[in-house]
């Protein structure tokens, strides 16, 4: 695994003063307005930017729980914890285009459904950082270990400040999308698509299974997929609600 040391000590060691982590380009009149509530939190990176380490945040709230109604397809949801639904303080990291030093970076992370069903949301652990707020969630097929083609997409506002535990974001799809049993596929989750969105999160990670590898994927800047074994993968759920 990559080694996981922050951002800043990086740039005090190559000479520059540190800056707000995860700056953002200026808004401009195609970018949605910051929402009041949300107040950013500080976070540093990896060397490569992949992984986001949230401070802890006074906006937690009590843990999401799934729609008694949903018909579960797949989730990673913590249980064992009665106030912890997923690990707040790091995650995989999600960018814009527009975002300064690491632009355009997208999320995903492998899931194969037990029993065939049609999916209709997605809840996902993504935490806000800075920019504006809206990502789009995808489920892709497989192509050999990376996501492949995209099957359905739905764009959600992202209200959850990072390092905070324990609310989610939903991602309603316009229409459902029949899953196959025991078959691969992957939650997909980038900046919303204008070519200047300055979005930036963090994808929290998953407690539940700590033994067994599963795979998740990073696309830096639309330069292809990269796919790596993780036994804390991003934390989420796929539904038939």
């Amino acid at each position: 695994m990559i080694p996981r040391i922050g951002i800043t000590a990086v740039m005090a060691a190559i000479g520059f003063a540190a800056l707000p982590a995860m700056a953002a380009s200026p808004p401009n009149a195609h970018q949605p307005a910051l929402q009041p509530a949300h107040q950013p939190t500080q976070a540093s990176h990896s060397p490569d930017w992949r992984y986001t380490y949230a401070a802890p945040s006074r906006h937690q709230a009590a843990p999401f729980a799934l729609p008694a109604a949903a018909s579960v397809l797949f989730s990673n949801f913590a249980s064992a914890y009665p106030n912890g639904l997923y690990f707040s303080g790091e995650g995989n990291t999600i960018t814009g285009p527009g975002v300064l030093f690491s632009p355009g970076i997208t999320s995903a992370a492998q899931f194969t459904p037990a029993a065939a069903g049609t999916a209709t949301s997605v809840y996902a652990a993504v935490g806000y950082i800075s920019g504006n707020s809206l990502v789009d969630v995808s489920i892709y097929t497989d192509a050999g270990g990376v996501p492949g083609t995209a099957l359905v997409s739905a764009e959600t506002g992202v209200k959850p400040v990072a390092g905070a535990c324990c609310q989610v974001i939903k991602a309603r799809f316009p229409s459902g999308v029949a899953l196959s049993a025991g078959t691969p596929y992957w939650v997909v989750i980038a900046a919303d698509s204008p070519s200047n969105s300055t979005f930036s999160g963090a994808w929290a990670l998953s407690t539940t299974n700590q033994v067994s590898d599963v795979l998740a994927g990073t696309n830096f800047d639309g330069a292809g997929w990269k796919s790596y074994p993780t036994n804390t993968p991003p934390a989420f759920a796929v539904t038939g609600d």
